[in-house]
């Protein structure tokens, strides 16, 4: 039963509200930093101008203050003034008509000192705005009175500044932002449709072209994108589709090789047990043996196909300690038969017993397969050699043939299932191009190294294991 398709937002949408939003975020921030925290934020800074210009004073107390109290009041608008102990004026820069501490009478000013004394050398006050009689209002403001030491004596600082009401200067912001808040959100729409396009386009492209593959259209063209990752993508699944497109044509090929196989076999076999029940005297030996040689051809057919899918349903096994060199030896000498019939020679070449840890049945199987592979491949001369040897902890066996080889185009196919190299070959023979798939299966799951050598003189086969 299909799974329903899940509907959600697009990426394409997706990709448009994560930018719009975005978008809206940095505009409410824009407009809170700009409107409601105006006034705060304008507030703080003066009164980190009045605290910075009476540390560089206090730094340069008996050096060039004059160049200190003029940047503090040109570039701050601060009112500055240095006093003696007595009150007596030292030293002044950027005066205003206002400033609270020109205003100061002497006890006023002895006030202030003595507040300062009190609170560890400094003491800040805020005033309001006063109107006077004459009408003439006086701003609101700070001031901040540091006592410090110099080589002449003690030193007052004192530094005022005025705070401007910011009524008309939000005013104007906020007019600049509602113009800015509209052709910010038009851009960013502009902006967020076309980076949604552009990355959900070629995404769309590729779905579109992997939703026929199942259907057997395997002329897959995901196209290119803008990004690497889609590219990279686009290209693994064009990759998927050629890699599903030849497994699809090898199926169809060994299901062609498949029937071809099995029907020769039950012909053979229909046809001898036909005769040897309408003809008198037919029932002979040799008529039997055809029909047991197609039956054996039948099993081995069945036992491959058998064998691959009980191989890669395995998850996990149990090796035991058991003889590879015993191993090999028993399954040559089931080729006894065939040593005498047909005149082939196999020869076991080792300098020793080993032991290896392994599932015996499935080593088994490597072995039998290669075997078989070099004897239905092995030149004019029929001699097949199998060589065992060890080097550093692992063991060797190389199964090599005299055929004429295997073209270096296929070398890199050869463990495929349903591949075969029949074609190249002078001598046709029964399989299902599942042997070596075997091998590789088997191998792969006892950790072990394989692969082939091949040329004119022949293939040579191998795999190696680590010793017990």
């Amino acid at each position: 039963m299909k799974n329903k398709s899940r509907k959600g937002i697009s990426l394409k949408w997706r990709v448009f509200a994560g930018f719009a939003g975005f978008a809206l975020i940095m505009l409410l921030i824009l407009w809170l930093l700009q409107t409601f925290f105006l006034d705060a934020i304008y507030r703080r800074i003066k009164i980190s101008q009045i605290n910075s210009a009476a540390a560089a004073l206090e730094q340069n107390i008996d050096g060039d203050l004059r160049s200190v109290m003029n940047s503090a009041a040109e570039n701050s608008g601060l009112c500055v003034h240095i006093y003696d102990a007595y009150g007596r004026p030292v030293i002044s820069a950027g005066t205003r008509p206002f400033c609270p501490v020109q205003k100061l009478g002497a006890s006023g000013f002895a006030q202030l000192v003595e507040l300062a004394s009190q609170n560890n050398g400094s003491y800040f006050a805020e005033f309001a705005s006063q109107r006077r009689r004459d009408d003439i209002s006086e701003p609101e403001g700070y001031l901040l009175v540091r006592l410090t030491d110099s080589v002449q004596g003690q030193r007052v600082i004192a530094i005022d500044t005025t705070v401007t009401p910011l009524d008309s200067t939000v005013s104007t912001v906020q007019f600049t932002l509602i113009i800015t808040t509209v052709l910010t959100l038009a851009a960013a729409a502009v902006i967020a449709i076309a980076l949604a396009r552009q990355i959900s386009g070629p995404i769309e492209r590729i779905n579109a072209s992997a939703r026929s593959l199942p259907d057997g259209k395997f002329s897959f063209n995901a196209g290119q994108g803008t990004y690497p990752e889609i590219n990279e993508l686009a290209d693994t699944l064009n990759n998927a589709a050629v890699e599903i497109s030849r497994t699809d044509d090898l199926k169809r090929e060994l299901f062609a090789n498949v029937s071809h196989d099995l029907r020769t076999p039950l012909t053979m076999i229909t046809g001898y047990a036909e005769v040897m029940r309408d003809i008198p005297g037919e029932n002979s030996p040799e008529n039997l043996q055809v029909i047991i040689d197609e039956a054996n051809r039948l099993t081995r057919l069945v036992n491959d196909m058998l064998d691959l899918s009980r191989l890669q349903s395995i998850t996990t096994f149990e090796p035991v300690k058991c003889s590879l060199t015993a191993l090999i030896e028993e399954i040559l000498r089931r080729y006894n038969k065939l040593r005498e019939t047909n005149g082939y020679t196999v020869e076991f070449v080792h300098d020793g017993e080993v032991f290896v840890m392994a599932d015996e049945l499935r080593l088994s199987q490597v072995i039998y397969n290669l075997v078989n592979n070099a004897i239905d491949f092995t030149g004019e001369d029929k001699r097949v050699t199998v060589i065992q040897s060890e080097n550093d902890g692992w063991v060797r066996v190389e199964v090599k043939d005299s055929g004429e080889g295997i073209p270096e185009d296929k070398l890199p196919y050869i463990w495929d299932r349903y591949y075969k190299v029949d074609k190249e070959h002078k001598r046709s023979r029964v399989g299902t191009g599942l042997g070596l798939s075997i091998v590789k299966e088997a191998l792969t799951i006892h950790g072990a190294r394989y692969g082939v050598i091949s040329g004119k003189g022949g293939s040579t086969f191998w795999f190696e294991i680590k010793k017990a």
